[in-house]
């Protein structure tokens, strides 16, 4: 089983345009390997994101991915290969338009 949940406002600060937002996702255990009893664990993953409109032509946003900077595994192929989940991100950038 999964679940995706991801909720945004839209605002406006000091005349600015301001978007901010957090997301959920959570993955029920699963099977890590065919025709095993092997199984992956569960997991809950949060996230926050946001952007300011700094002029009509330029934007700041950034994330936060695994803001609690939780331990995850991602796939596997067997027990012998599991895929560790990412842990937690940073990204900010600047998007401007002409």
């Amino acid at each position: 089983h999964q679940l995706n949940i991801q909720a945004l406002k839209r605002f406006q600060v000091v005349g600015k345009e301001v978007m901010s937002g957090a997301g959920l996702r959570y993955a029920g255990e699963r099977l890590g390997a065919t025709g095993t009893d092997f199984t992956l664990p569960d997991y809950t993953l949060f996230r926050v994101f946001g952007e300011v409109e700094l002029t009509d032509n330029l934007t700041v946003f950034g994330s936060i991915n695994n803001l609690f900077d939780t331990e995850w595994y991602a796939s596997s192929y067997s027990q012998l290969w599991v895929q560790p989940g990412t842990p937690r991100a940073l990204t900010a950038g600047v998007r401007a338009s002409f």
